[in-house]
Protein backbone atom coordinates (compact mmCIF):
# COMPACT_ATOMS: atom_id res chain seq x y z
CA UNK A 1 0.00 0.00 0.00
CA UNK A 2 1.47 3.46 -0.85
CA UNK A 3 2.00 6.30 1.72
CA UNK A 4 1.76 3.07 4.45
CA UNK A 5 2.64 5.20 7.07
CA UNK A 6 0.06 8.46 6.83
CA UNK A 7 -2.57 5.70 6.33
CA UNK A 8 -1.81 4.13 9.41
CA UNK A 9 -2.38 7.26 11.47
CA UNK A 10 -5.01 8.51 9.48
CA UNK A 11 -7.25 4.87 10.22
CA UNK A 12 -5.31 4.66 14.04
CA UNK A 13 -7.52 7.98 14.76
CA UNK A 14 -10.62 7.61 12.73
CA UNK A 15 -10.84 4.62 13.87
CA UNK A 16 -11.09 5.70 17.65
CA UNK A 17 -13.75 8.58 16.61
CA UNK A 18 -15.67 6.11 15.22
CA UNK A 19 -14.98 7.04 11.16
CA UNK A 20 -15.84 4.60 8.47
CA UNK A 21 -12.39 5.13 5.79
CA UNK A 22 -12.63 4.17 2.49
CA UNK A 23 -9.13 3.88 0.68
CA UNK A 24 -9.78 4.91 -3.09
CA UNK A 25 -9.71 8.01 -5.65
CA UNK A 26 -11.42 10.87 -3.94
CA UNK A 27 -12.97 11.86 -7.36
CA UNK A 28 -15.22 8.64 -7.12
CA UNK A 29 -15.85 9.18 -3.64
CA UNK A 30 -20.09 9.00 -3.35
CA UNK A 31 -21.47 12.98 -2.65
CA UNK A 32 -22.89 11.94 0.55
CA UNK A 33 -19.12 11.48 2.82
CA UNK A 34 -18.54 14.18 5.16
CA UNK A 35 -14.48 14.39 3.68
CA UNK A 36 -11.93 13.69 1.15
CA UNK A 37 -8.32 13.06 1.55
CA UNK A 38 -6.22 13.70 -1.60
CA UNK A 39 -2.67 12.57 -1.63
CA UNK A 40 -0.31 15.31 -3.81
CA UNK A 41 1.42 13.47 -5.78
CA UNK A 42 -0.30 9.98 -6.29
CA UNK A 43 1.57 6.88 -5.40
CA UNK A 44 2.53 6.89 -9.42
CA UNK A 45 4.47 10.62 -9.31
CA UNK A 46 1.76 11.65 -11.28
CA UNK A 47 1.08 15.47 -10.95
CA UNK A 48 -2.74 16.46 -11.85
CA UNK A 49 -4.75 19.23 -11.81
CA UNK A 50 -7.29 18.43 -8.23
CA UNK A 51 -9.80 21.81 -9.12
CA UNK A 52 -12.21 20.43 -10.65
CA UNK A 53 -12.52 17.57 -8.14
CA UNK A 54 -12.31 19.67 -5.16
CA UNK A 55 -14.78 22.20 -6.83
CA UNK A 56 -16.86 19.50 -7.01
CA UNK A 57 -16.47 18.18 -3.74
CA UNK A 58 -17.20 21.91 -1.98
CA UNK A 59 -20.40 21.85 -3.59
CA UNK A 60 -21.38 19.18 -2.40
CA UNK A 61 -20.36 20.56 0.93
CA UNK A 62 -17.87 17.99 1.43
CA UNK A 63 -15.00 18.46 3.62
CA UNK A 64 -11.41 18.15 1.11
CA UNK A 65 -8.15 18.09 2.64
CA UNK A 66 -4.72 18.02 0.59
CA UNK A 67 -1.91 15.54 1.96
CA UNK A 68 1.45 16.72 0.14
CA UNK A 69 4.71 14.80 -0.46
CA UNK A 70 7.46 17.36 -0.54
CA UNK A 71 10.32 15.91 -3.03
CA UNK A 72 13.22 17.50 -3.51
Amino acid sequence: MPFLKPNQLLLTRAEAMGINVVIGDPDQAPEDCFAVLYQYPGASGEIRDLTAGIRQHKENGTLVGVSLIYLL
